[in-house]
């Protein structure tokens, strides 16, 4: 199954989003969120100077999610999608709270509250080309190295190489 990404333009939509990292999320005025296609939403929020995870409260509900903080509401709103909230968890790592979200249905999230502004997910299914990019004296040297790679002479021009070097 295929998605079009850019008029014309088709990519595989398998996920491709392993490992969880910034490319496939937001940055917010609480922090940044990343996630996979399939199943999990990582939350990172700053949390004050000093605070400590005996002082944050963090509540899940299927359709919202609030975090608190010495008493303090820091952010509390509905999910932009449905989550199992008893396989959600949260921790505190490096003065940061890190909630992961399991989401209840496969696919990606433009935002985590309802109230953020969604971010373009058009193309988080897209496979970047590296190779369109490239100029001629770029792609002949890419031939060269699989050329080398698979033992044989650099191919003449509109002829594949062989693997026997003898008949090339």
């Amino acid at each position: 199954l295929a998605t079009r990404c850019q008029q014309g333009e088709m990519a595989i939509s398998a996920d491709i989003s392993d490992p969880i990292d910034d490319s496939k999320g937001g940055v917010f005025s609480w922090g940044k969120f990343q996630q996979d296609k399939k199943d999990t939403v990582i939350v990172h929020m700053d949390l004050p100077a000093g605070t400590k995870g005996r002082q944050v409260q963090v509540d899940f509900t299927s359709h919202s999610l609030k975090v608190m903080v010495l008493g303090k509401e820091i952010i509390s709103g509905k999910l932009v999608g449905a989550i199992v909230s008893d396989e959600s968890t949260w921790e505190m790592s490096n003065g940061r709270a890190e909630i992961t979200l399991q989401k209840q249905d496969e696919g990606w999230w433009d935002r985590v509250w309802q109230q953020d502004s969604p971010v373009d997910t058009s193309k988080f299914d897209c496979v970047e080309d590296k190779l369109s990019g490239m100029t001629d004296e770029q792609h002949s040297s890419m031939r060269s190295m699989v050329s080398r790679m698979f033992g044989t002479d650099d191919p003449t021009p509109g002829k594949a190489p062989t693997m026997d070097p003898n008949k090339d």
